[in-house]
């Protein structure tokens, strides 16, 4: 049997995707969280649903940030 096509192999490499995807969450939200509490900024808005035109500071630059970054863009929101 080839190696490269065992469950084994495939749930491996699929965590591996994982763990690199969450690592770009974080370090999106914690660039934004760091820049709010810089800025003194509130993270949430009054009404953040999901018709809303604006969702708060923080989901705002999080947007943002997936705009200019193509990594964060396809792992959030």
């Amino acid at each position: 049997m080839n190696q490269k096509q065992s469950i084994e192999a495939s749930i491996k490499k699929q965590s591996n995707k994982k763990k690199a995807n969450y690592l770009v969450r974080i370090k999106a939200s914690l660039t934004s969280a760091k820049y709010l509490l810089w800025g003194g900024l509130a993270f949430r808005a009054h009404d953040e649903s999901d018709d809303s035109s604006y969702k708060g500071n923080f989901l705002e630059l999080i947007e943002v940030l997936g705009l200019n970054n193509e990594e964060i863009d396809k792992v959030i929101l």
